[in-house]
């Protein structure tokens, strides 16, 4: 199970990983929309999970018809908050009660991942369209986002303390993807193949080309012990 904070490169790992003839890795199966759900499916041939239904028969049904096709591993990535009400919040437990392989992504650059999410939200385009929109950011709209991405993280790590668990960055997988690919199939135990991936990256340019109001974000975070060194712009105030 990938498990990250949105807009930390889960798509494009839950892709390369698909890519592997030996791994079946959906995506977001456990959504809080539908529509998500059934793109997460990837063309599996597996029915969408509806709302009533119970988590682990679902998984155990999906995880079963992807045994017949022969895969030596089987997944799908959820983000922090998925399968929280009633009926899938089993999931969580489950995961740990059965030891399954954990693959823990984070984004070291939460500025970053914070601009994006907005970019994603103001255009409703959160896969393969490039951005051509225009956010605003503010410095305790960041304290809050680096507050809630920390603690997320920090849950992840005690929550699956006893699990097999591959922690990777999405600046990682970025930066040396071949390195990163390997690594991650080894913790799976499928054979290294070069692996490959639909995604395109969608933020293209500096922060400053997509925050409206960089100059005075800019000059609000460029003092703080943690946020200045996530700033790649420059400053004209």
């Amino acid at each position: 199970m990938i498990v990250a904070e949105v807009r930390s490169g889960y798509q494009l790992m839950a892709t390369l990983l698909n890519s592997n003839t030996e791994v079946i890795c959906l995506g977001e199966i456990f959504g809080s929309d539908r529509n998500i759900r059934i793109k997460s499916l990837f063309d599996f041939p597996i029915p969408v999970i509806e709302e009533t239904d119970r988590a682990i028969s679902y998984v155990e049904k999906i995880s079963g018809a992807a045994k017949q096709t022969g895969c030596r591993a089987f997944g799908f990535k959820v983000n922090y908050v998925c399968a929280r009400n009633a009926n899938w919040s089993e999931l969580w437990d489950y995961a740990v009660a059965k030891r399954w392989n954990i693959i823990h992504l984070r984004r070291d650059n939460l500025l970053d991942r914070l601009i994006s999410e907005k970019l994603a939200n103001s255009s409703n385009k959160w896969n393969h369209a490039e951005y051509k929109n225009q956010i605003t950011l503010s410095l305790r709209e960041l304290e809050t986002s680096y507050a809630r991405s920390m603690a997320s993280q920090s849950w992840a790590n005690d929550f699956f303390r006893n699990n097999p668990v591959c922690n990777m960055t999405y600046e990682e997988l970025e930066s040396n993807q071949q390195r990163s690919c390997e690594f991650l199939q080894d913790f799976l135990g499928v054979t290294r193949k070069p692996l490959k991936t639909f995604m395109k990256k969608q933020r293209v340019g500096k922060q400053s080309k997509f925050v409206s109001n960089y100059d005075k974000f800019y000059h609000d975070c460029s003092q703080h012990p943690v946020f200045s060194k996530w700033l790649d712009g420059i400053t004209y105030l």
